[in-house]
Protein backbone atom coordinates (compact mmCIF):
# COMPACT_ATOMS: atom_id res chain seq x y z
CA UNK A 1 0.00 0.00 0.00
CA UNK A 2 1.42 3.38 -0.96
CA UNK A 3 2.03 5.95 1.73
CA UNK A 4 -0.62 8.30 0.28
CA UNK A 5 -3.22 5.51 0.22
CA UNK A 6 -2.44 4.57 3.81
CA UNK A 7 -2.51 8.24 4.85
CA UNK A 8 -5.96 8.66 3.30
CA UNK A 9 -7.34 5.56 5.02
CA UNK A 10 -5.90 6.70 8.34
CA UNK A 11 -7.42 10.17 7.89
CA UNK A 12 -10.84 8.62 7.16
CA UNK A 13 -10.51 6.36 10.21
CA UNK A 14 -9.59 9.32 12.40
CA UNK A 15 -12.53 11.35 11.08
CA UNK A 16 -14.91 8.41 11.60
CA UNK A 17 -13.71 8.17 15.21
CA UNK A 18 -14.93 11.76 15.69
CA UNK A 19 -18.44 11.19 14.29
CA UNK A 20 -21.09 12.02 16.87
CA UNK A 21 -23.13 8.79 16.86
CA UNK A 22 -25.95 10.41 18.84
CA UNK A 23 -26.18 13.15 16.20
CA UNK A 24 -26.33 10.48 13.48
CA UNK A 25 -29.16 8.75 15.38
CA UNK A 26 -31.02 12.07 15.71
CA UNK A 27 -30.52 12.69 11.98
CA UNK A 28 -31.92 9.22 11.20
CA UNK A 29 -34.90 9.85 13.50
CA UNK A 30 -35.53 13.19 11.76
CA UNK A 31 -35.44 11.46 8.36
CA UNK A 32 -37.84 8.77 9.58
CA UNK A 33 -40.42 11.38 10.59
CA UNK A 34 -40.53 13.09 7.20
CA UNK A 35 -43.55 11.60 5.45
CA UNK A 36 -43.34 13.55 2.21
CA UNK A 37 -40.47 13.74 -0.24
CA UNK A 38 -36.87 14.16 0.89
CA UNK A 39 -34.93 16.43 -1.46
CA UNK A 40 -31.14 16.13 -1.31
CA UNK A 41 -28.69 18.79 -2.47
CA UNK A 42 -24.94 18.74 -2.99
CA UNK A 43 -22.18 19.67 -5.42
CA UNK A 44 -19.36 17.55 -6.85
CA UNK A 45 -18.63 14.52 -4.67
CA UNK A 46 -21.42 15.63 -2.32
CA UNK A 47 -23.81 15.52 -5.32
CA UNK A 48 -22.74 11.91 -5.89
CA UNK A 49 -23.42 11.22 -2.22
CA UNK A 50 -26.81 12.97 -2.57
CA UNK A 51 -27.70 10.42 -5.27
CA UNK A 52 -26.39 7.68 -2.99
CA UNK A 53 -28.61 8.81 -0.09
CA UNK A 54 -31.63 9.17 -2.40
CA UNK A 55 -31.08 5.58 -3.58
CA UNK A 56 -31.11 4.21 -0.04
CA UNK A 57 -34.16 6.24 0.96
CA UNK A 58 -36.08 5.01 -2.10
CA UNK A 59 -35.01 1.42 -1.45
CA UNK A 60 -36.40 1.78 2.08
CA UNK A 61 -39.79 2.81 0.67
CA UNK A 62 -39.46 6.58 1.05
CA UNK A 63 -39.83 9.25 -1.61
CA UNK A 64 -36.50 10.94 -2.32
CA UNK A 65 -34.98 13.10 -5.06
CA UNK A 66 -31.37 14.15 -5.54
CA UNK A 67 -31.62 17.66 -6.97
CA UNK A 68 -28.59 17.27 -9.23
CA UNK A 69 -29.69 14.01 -10.86
CA UNK A 70 -31.63 15.86 -13.55
CA UNK A 71 -28.69 17.36 -15.46
CA UNK A 72 -30.75 19.28 -18.02
CA UNK A 73 -32.93 20.92 -15.35
CA UNK A 74 -29.96 21.69 -13.10
CA UNK A 75 -27.93 23.26 -15.92
CA UNK A 76 -30.93 25.20 -17.26
CA UNK A 77 -31.60 26.67 -13.82
CA UNK A 78 -27.92 27.59 -13.45
CA UNK A 79 -27.83 29.11 -16.94
CA UNK A 80 -31.14 30.98 -16.78
CA UNK A 81 -31.22 32.07 -13.14
CA UNK A 82 -27.55 31.92 -12.10
CA UNK A 83 -25.65 29.16 -10.36
CA UNK A 84 -26.76 30.22 -6.88
CA UNK A 85 -30.38 29.54 -7.94
CA UNK A 86 -29.66 26.15 -9.53
CA UNK A 87 -31.41 24.30 -6.69
CA UNK A 88 -33.98 26.99 -5.98
CA UNK A 89 -37.20 25.84 -4.34
CA UNK A 90 -38.97 27.98 -6.93
CA UNK A 91 -38.90 24.91 -9.16
CA UNK A 92 -41.00 23.10 -6.56
CA UNK A 93 -44.37 24.81 -6.64
CA UNK A 94 -46.23 24.60 -3.36
CA UNK A 95 -43.13 23.79 -1.26
CA UNK A 96 -44.38 26.03 1.55
CA UNK A 97 -47.63 24.06 1.84
CA UNK A 98 -45.85 20.71 1.97
CA UNK A 99 -44.38 20.97 5.44
CA UNK A 100 -43.76 17.24 5.62
CA UNK A 101 -41.11 17.40 2.88
CA UNK A 102 -37.48 17.58 3.96
CA UNK A 103 -34.27 18.97 2.50
CA UNK A 104 -30.94 17.28 3.20
CA UNK A 105 -27.83 19.31 2.40
CA UNK A 106 -24.47 17.65 1.75
CA UNK A 107 -21.53 20.04 1.63
CA UNK A 108 -17.86 19.69 2.43
CA UNK A 109 -17.40 23.43 2.86
CA UNK A 110 -20.85 24.68 3.86
CA UNK A 111 -20.27 27.62 1.51
CA UNK A 112 -21.78 26.51 -1.81
CA UNK A 113 -23.98 29.40 -2.97
CA UNK A 114 -26.65 27.22 -4.59
CA UNK A 115 -26.99 24.93 -1.57
CA UNK A 116 -27.02 27.84 0.89
CA UNK A 117 -29.64 29.75 -1.09
CA UNK A 118 -31.93 26.73 -1.24
CA UNK A 119 -31.49 25.82 2.42
CA UNK A 120 -31.89 29.43 3.53
CA UNK A 121 -35.31 29.75 1.94
CA UNK A 122 -36.83 26.93 3.98
CA UNK A 123 -37.89 26.68 7.61
CA UNK A 124 -34.97 25.42 9.71
CA UNK A 125 -36.94 22.41 10.95
CA UNK A 126 -37.19 21.08 7.39
CA UNK A 127 -33.45 21.25 6.69
CA UNK A 128 -30.79 18.76 7.75
CA UNK A 129 -27.38 17.92 6.45
CA UNK A 130 -23.95 16.40 6.59
CA UNK A 131 -21.40 19.19 6.40
CA UNK A 132 -17.68 19.73 6.69
CA UNK A 133 -15.98 20.89 9.91
CA UNK A 134 -17.70 23.41 12.18
CA UNK A 135 -14.56 25.47 12.28
CA UNK A 136 -14.73 26.21 8.56
CA UNK A 137 -14.42 29.96 8.15
CA UNK A 138 -16.46 30.39 4.96
CA UNK A 139 -18.66 33.46 4.52
CA UNK A 140 -21.93 31.65 5.25
CA UNK A 141 -22.78 28.41 6.98
CA UNK A 142 -25.80 26.26 6.18
CA UNK A 143 -28.12 26.10 9.17
CA UNK A 144 -30.75 23.48 9.87
CA UNK A 145 -32.54 21.31 12.36
CA UNK A 146 -30.16 18.37 12.23
CA UNK A 147 -26.67 19.13 10.99
CA UNK A 148 -23.89 16.60 11.31
CA UNK A 149 -20.39 17.96 11.01
CA UNK A 150 -17.49 15.84 9.79
CA UNK A 151 -14.62 16.86 12.05
CA UNK A 152 -10.95 16.00 11.94
CA UNK A 153 -10.17 16.86 8.33
CA UNK A 154 -10.38 19.69 5.83
CA UNK A 155 -9.80 17.21 2.98
CA UNK A 156 -12.93 16.98 0.83
CA UNK A 157 -12.16 13.34 -0.06
CA UNK A 158 -12.09 12.40 3.62
CA UNK A 159 -15.28 14.36 4.31
CA UNK A 160 -17.06 12.69 1.36
CA UNK A 161 -15.94 9.25 2.56
CA UNK A 162 -17.38 9.98 6.00
CA UNK A 163 -20.59 11.29 4.37
CA UNK A 164 -20.83 7.93 2.61
CA UNK A 165 -20.30 6.01 5.86
CA UNK A 166 -23.09 8.03 7.50
CA UNK A 167 -25.33 7.31 4.51
CA UNK A 168 -24.69 3.58 5.01
CA UNK A 169 -25.59 3.96 8.70
CA UNK A 170 -28.84 5.64 7.63
CA UNK A 171 -29.54 2.80 5.19
CA UNK A 172 -28.89 0.17 7.86
CA UNK A 173 -31.27 1.92 10.27
CA UNK A 174 -34.11 2.30 7.78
Amino acid sequence: MSSSTKAHFLAVRDALDLVDVEAVDAFINWLQHGHGTTYIAGNGGSAANASHLALHLVLSGRKAVSLTDNGPLFSAMANDLGYSASMSPGIFKGWEERNNDLLVVLSCSGTSANVIEFAGMLPVGLVGGILGPRRHTGPVQVKGAYMLHVEGSEDFGVIEDVQSAIIHAVAAAL
